[in-house]
């Protein structure tokens, strides 16, 4: 049976046009109050778990789910102040070359600047195939915009309660009330799909030889990876992993590309102050220096928690299914 996903999130992601290049040190936008308006809150609306398995479920979720989502954000947070510089420089220092490229009237000095952009800065992964560090670089900071956004939608799904509003319909059905079962099981697998999607789906776990064939590059939407808070924070730490080894075989080489290709900026009418971007894009590789950076994004004690929980829920699930006659070849959770 082809299982219909119940949570529309397109419709709350944030898009990737409206994610901000310069990136601030602030709490970012998932960080926040969720009260856009200036409207007086509703009145928040109110479940009433009664029965036992449904209160273990709702244990679970307010104990070691909200923890384990909390505890990921937390750690990608403290990732993020260090490392949220080099995506910022990295787009800052793009977009200013392309500028001073179309400011050169000498056509030679304009080529090597466009040509450097090209092989180093370029925004399409098949202009950097020559250069493992420039294509690491390009999509580990897309990776790191992708979590961003994730982190959001998460948030917002959090916020909604949209777990509990369907606990709330199965624990109505064991009560006794008027659910057929055709509600209950679409409930009973939204709360999987919801486990799956945002939290953690054991089964989609990213390695490090699939990061090739990962499409990042279209919209969040369309990617062929999993958007569970889990697995995207430890994917990025494969492409921080793999970029940093990129890093140290081909910076030096990028570096003596871009001192090379300033030399050719001979007309600058805007004033364009770029080298220091570098710099500071250099600089922030300083935190490789730090033998305990305070944070890790390949820990696997998250995944353990994940599938612990993960396990728990399940089986209650699976119980509740069976008692109500449901089939497992229709409600497998897998």
């Amino acid at each position: 049976m082809k299982r219909k996903t119940l949570f529309l999130l397109s419709s709350l992601s944030l898009p990737i046009a409206f994610l901000p290049i310069l990136i601030s040190c602030k709490r970012p936008d998932y960080e926040k109050p969720l009260n856009p308006s200036n409207e007086t809150p509703q009145e928040e609306k109110k479940y009433d778990i009664k029965n036992a398995q449904t209160k273990s479920i709702l244990d679970i979720y307010e104990n070691e789910v909200k923890k384990l989502f909390i505890d990921v954000k937390a750690n990608y947070r403290k990732y993020r102040l260090a490392w949220g510089n080099l995506k910022r420089q990295l787009d800052i220092l793009r977009t200013k070359m392309n500028s001073l490229a179309n400011e050169q009237t000498i056509k030679e000095n304009e080529q090597a600047l466009k040509t450097f952009i090209t092989e180093w800065l370029s925004s399409k992964s098949s202009d950097l195939k020559s250069h493992k560090y420039a294509l690491y670089l390009f999509k580990y900071s897309l990776i790191f915009q992708d979590v961003d956004a994730v982190l959001y939608d998460v948030n917002l799904v959090f916020e909604t309660k949209e777990f509990i509003q369907h606990l709330q319909i199965v624990d109505d059905r064991l009560s006794g009330k008027d659910i057929n079962l055709g509600t209950l099981q679409r409930s009973l697998e939204a709360l999987w799909v919801f486990l799956n999607s945002h939290v953690m789906n054991p089964n989609k776990i990213t390695k490090k030889e699939d990061l090739e064939n990962i499409n990042i590059e279209s919209d969040k939407n369309s990617h062929n990876h999993s958007h569970a808070i889990v697995n995207l924070t430890y994917e990025l730490g494969l492409w921080h992993e793999e970029m940093i080894k990129y890093y140290k075989q081909e910076f030096s080489l990028f570096k003596t590309a871009f001192e090379n290709t300033s030399k050719k900026v001979l007309d600058n009418i805007n004033h364009v102050v770029w080298k220091n971007n570098f710099s500071a894009l250099e600089k922030t590789y300083d935190e490789l220096k730090k033998v305990n950076p305070g944070y890790d994004l390949l820990n696997p004690n998250y995944q353990t928690k994940g599938k612990k929980l993960l396990n728990k829920i399940k089986s209650i699930l699976e119980k509740i299914r069976d008692d109500n006659g449901i089939p497992k070849d229709i409600l497998p959770f897998k």
